[in-house]
């Protein structure tokens, strides 16, 4: 069972595509990175995974479980720091991750 994986995956918004049309599969125990340039959709396509959004069409699953049906389920089996993450000054390095 792949750990994460997309089907014709596509996310428009107000017509203007930010993925499209995206099919992935990687398997458990494998490391995969997303790369590319500001507007490649990398924020976009885990957003879709973690159900931060919904894709216009296509389909998710993370670990096996819907992204769209299930969500709290692979949040509770997932770790994640989104880009618009702010800490608080108050708290050190180690306190964040606790």
């Amino acid at each position: 069972m792949p750990a994460i994986e997309t089907s014709d995956l596509t996310k428009r918004d107000d017509g203007t595509p930010a993925v499209t049309d995206l099919s992935l599969s990687v398997r458990e125990g494998e490391v995969y990175g997303f790369l590319g340039p500001n507007g490649a959709g990398k924020s976009t396509t885990i957003d879709m995974l973690m159900d931060y959004t919904r894709p216009t069409s296509g389909n998710a699953t993370v670990l096996g479980i819907d992204a769209q049906t299930n969500a709290s389920a692979i949040h509770a089996r997932t770790g994640i720091l989104p880009d618009r993450f702010g800490v608080y000054s108050s708290l050190t390095r180690r306190e964040h991750v606790e």
